[in-house]
């Protein structure tokens, strides 16, 4: 059975997105939304040097809510919290599954006002919300739970995602996102950005605590920032000596005063700035759990295994890949907020907790 889709954004994930549910059997794209102007009217099928498909491109919202589509791939790059609800629960109450880039991995970590304007705006359209990607969404929220499986005692987790962004051709997410080539005092967890990749990581780490039934008393995040030791050209364009080059976030959940769950993020465009990890290739997602048994698990997304392989960012294209193998899943799965199921993880037990402790 072929499902309705629409694809709303067409940024370097959106259009991979894009690309995919256009060359799909089973995906049927009914609608595209964008943000560029220049964009507009244009055949979706141009946007990403496919086939011609009859659907045009159009940033009439309306227009989108109006459609019969069983699934939106929503991929904004938008640092508005509110504006990514207001999208979110417009789609879901018009009676579209949503599945996400942009967060609602844990919502819960936003409040519990969040969580009861995305339920209800599930009920009204009988509809279901999956946040979703290879990193949050997938490293840490999914992989990470199903190793602790592995262990009878757990001390922390810990999660280290190393990007090499030096090729990356997605302009607006290094230079206004993560504020690569700004003045160091114009990238600071203030900024709304700032806040947005708090709320971002937070949620990772929520995940996590709930796949492993814990409830965590804080979540506690930081923002460190590296400037380039010279002058740089890479993919985007030309970084200054002296201007912000690379990116670590934190997001730490502490439970009875104790750091538990632990992310660190680290983006660059210069390799070994600050002493900071780098990558044999141009990714690297690191899981490391204190315990019975210890455990590390290096995962390295590549190009190909071999030479003559395809010439593809591996990162994006494992995003794309964890939304679209979702959608028949989410379609098919009953109103809500849904959650990758975790198999017989190690589970925080307060009870033996408190009487180890005692």
């Amino acid at each position: 059975m072929s499902r309705r889709v629409v694809q709303w954004a067409t940024g370097t994930v959106g259009a991979l997105c894009l690309e995919e549910i256009i060359r799909s059997p089973d995906l049927d794209l009914v609608g595209v939304y964008v943000y560029s102007e220049d964009k507009v009217g244009r055949d979706a099928g141009e946007l990403v040097g496919a086939p011609t498909t009859g659907v045009l491109a159009t940033n009439d919202r309306k227009q989108i809510l109006a459609l019969d589509a069983e699934c939106v791939v929503y991929a904004p790059l938008a640092p508005s919290l509110e504006q990514l609800d207001d999208d979110v629960t417009a789609l879901l109450s018009s009676g579209k599954n949503v599945i996400t880039t942009a967060g609602y991995f844990a919502p819960e970590s936003r409040g519990k006002e969040v969580v009861q304007r995305l339920e209800d705006a599930c009920r009204r359209g009988q509809a279901s919300l999956l946040g979703t990607g290879i990193e949050p969404g997938f490293m840490f929220d999914r992989v990470a739970p199903t190793i602790t499986s592995m262990c009878t005692d757990i001390d922390y987790i810990r999660l280290v995602e190393i990007c090499d962004a030096e090729l990356h051709p997605a302009a607006m997410l290094l230079k206004d996102a993560l504020g690569i080539g700004k003045h160091p005092e114009e990238v600071t967890a203030d900024t709304p950005y700032g806040q947005y990749w708090a709320a971002f990581f937070s949620e990772m780490v929520t995940a996590v605590a709930r796949a492993l039934n814990v409830t965590l008393d804080s979540i506690e995040t930081g923002l460190a920032t590296a400037v380039a030791s010279r002058d740089l050209d890479i993919a985007i364009g030309h970084v200054p000596a002296g201007t912000v080059v690379g990116n670590l976030h934190t997001a730490t959940g502490i439970v009875n005063g104790h750091a538990l769950i632990r992310a660190e993020i680290y983006w660059f465009v210069e390799r070994g700035v600050d002493g900071w990890p780098v990558p044999d290739h141009r990714y690297r997602w690191i899981v490391e759990i204190e315990g019975r048994p210890a455990v590390r698990n290096v995962l390295d997304p590549l190009p190909s295994l071999t030479s003559a392989g395809p010439a593809i960012d591996p990162a994006y294209v494992g995003t794309m890949a964890t939304v679209v193998n979702a959608i028949p899943d989410v379609c098919a799965a009953q109103p809500g907020i849904l959650h990758a199921p975790i198999f017989a993880p190690w589970r925080y037990l307060v009870a033996s907790k408190e009487s180890t402790n005692a």
